[in-house]
């Protein structure tokens, strides 16, 4: 989250500054990225299970590799950004004219 731009900390109305929570942090980021942050979200989800419940499957660790590899796609790669922008200068070169 740090190198998207999510702050850890928050400075409070006394002042001090104090640590956000990772599910603070992820809903700041789906502000700006709705679907990516859900995303984000059903990871952390599924991290509280394994971590809290122990009762995570197998194939929900797969999804959950799967979710985590096209979220980092997304976020350091930008491909869903970068392959509109280029149908938009596609579309502007040889659309209606």
């Amino acid at each position: 989250m740090n190198h998207i731009g999510i702050p850890k900390r928050r400075k409070g109305t006394n002042g001090k500054f104090s640590d956000l929570t990772l599910h603070s942090r992820i809903d700041a980021f789906a502000k700006s990225e709705p679907a990516i942050g859900s995303q984000l979200m059903a990871l952390k989800w599924i991290g509280n299970t394994g971590s809290h419940d122990s009762n995570v499957s197998a194939n929900d660790l797969l999804d959950s590799f799967e979710i985590m590899d096209h979220a980092l796609a997304e976020i350091i790669g930008g491909h869903s950004a970068r392959v509109a922008a280029l149908a938009k200068k596609l579309t502007k070169k040889h659309g209606n004219k």
